[in-house]
């Protein structure tokens, strides 16, 4: 029972982990074209792009900003429900069962 649940709390971390990062890159060889970037990657690309222009952001590159917060937003979010629901829920059974919470930090 214990087994179970921890495994399918880990792929529901795992699947939004890989959301946010590409998880099949090995840093090797030609990952960058072999795999599809992820929040983070494409994060990453923009901040770069930016940060390297003497000019104001292009109207892409702002559009591409805007999207990619939406997709941090609903990451959060759903980050958020897996901790107060999910995490909170298998807590609650390891407690019942006499064993250690999960520790999680809160802001």
């Amino acid at each position: 029972m214990i087994r179970s649940a921890a495994d399918e709390l880990g792929n529901k971390l795992v699947d939004l982990e890989g959301h946010m990062l590409q998880l099949k890159a090995t840093g090797h060889g030609q990952d960058d074209v072999r795999w599809e970037s992820m929040l983070v990657e494409k994060l990453d690309y923009l901040a770069r792009g930016v940060s390297d222009s003497d000019f104001a952001p292009t109207t892409q590159q702002v559009a591409v900003n805007e999207e990619l917060k939406k997709q941090v937003a609903q990451y959060s979010d759903e980050t958020r429900q897996i901790m107060a629901k999910d995490v909170a829920g298998f807590n609650s059974m390891l407690r019942k069962r006499g064993v250690s919470n999960i520790i999680v930090k809160t802001p």
